[in-house]
């Protein structure tokens, strides 16, 4: 067999907007039972990179005749891949439905998904399966390659995860006694923190909290903000106001993705990131 005999059927990559450049490089792929056996009996194999991987077959005849055969001896329709993470974080930092359990389908039938600029963007379904040990299921059918192999030379699917939107809370506990002049958080974006409210916390100690309200801010691997606690003052400048600020803590932590907590708004639940920072 020549090198030409390898014909790639489709390839995919994951991207996640929580990673730096929307790499995802902490799932693993693996066939179901059932893709495995026919993998092995019609010389399929898996050509795995960083992000995703390519499906490819060792054989003479063409893309479209052997997936006929296949399918038509094999007595099966789709392709099944599980998928899992070896990150524990996984399922904090994904926008998942916070009180959900079980995987997401991707299924190349779904009606939603996108064909855009030659790759198609799989839409993914919530199952409510109990089986948890896997993230999601990637099913591909047989008939949508062949289809897609008349007009087209290179099949490529993505599916895109999207990093959950929190609401930031900051915790300020004012153990050095400071004094505070009308504190804020402030930063270069154009995120508004509310007024700062009085409060005291589980361990019984008072603090300043400084919430960001109805901006929810997406979690991400690198830090995408900076805030910095402050107090703000008005000077008067030439007969005009000018607002200066004199930095308090610089730097506010951004939020830990495991450390994410619900309240109930409106009936429903809003997922939040509270921060304690001690000055």
């Amino acid at each position: 067999m020549t090198l030409s005999n390898f014909k790639i059927i489709f390839g995919i990559q994951f991207l996640h907007s929580y990673f730096n450049k929307s790499i995802c490089d902490c799932l693993a792929y693996s066939p179901s039972e059932e893709t495995k056996k026919l993998m092995e009996r019609y010389r399929m194999g898996i050509d795995k990179n960083i992000n995703g991987f390519k499906l490819f077959v060792n054989t003479q005849f063409s893309l479209i005749d052997i997936l006929t055969y296949i399918k038509d001896k094999a007595n099966t329709t789709y392709l099944d891949f599980d998928i899992r993470t070896n990150n524990s974080k996984f399922y904090f930092f994904t926008d998942f439905p916070i009180d959900w359990t079980g995987y997401v389908l991707y299924n190349s039938q779904i009606i939603s998904n996108q064909d855009q600029d030659g790759t198609i963007k799989l839409q993914g379904e919530l199952s409510e399966n109990t089986d948890t040990s896997i993230l999601a299921k990637l099913r591909i059918y047989i008939d949508d390659i062949i289809t897609l192999k008349k007009s087209r030379d290179i099949i490529e699917y993505d599916i895109i995860f999207q990093s959950r939107a929190t609401q930031w809370q900051y915790y300020i506990i004012n153990k050095s006694k400071i004094v505070f002049n009308d504190p804020s958080i402030f930063g270069k974006s154009d995120i508004q923190f509310e007024v700062a409210k009085n409060v005291t916390i589980q361990n019984g100690q008072d603090a300043l909290l400084f919430s960001s309200g109805k901006n929810l801010l997406p979690l991400s691997q690198k830090p995408k903000y900076k805030f910095d606690l402050v107090n703000s003052k008005s000077m008067p400048n030439n007969s005009k106001k000018k607002s200066t600020y004199k930095p308090i803590f610089s730097g506010l932590p951004n939020p830990d993705p495991a450390r994410i907590g619900t309240e109930r708004v409106n009936d429903k639940n809003l997922v939040i990131s509270p921060m304690y920072v001690y000055v």
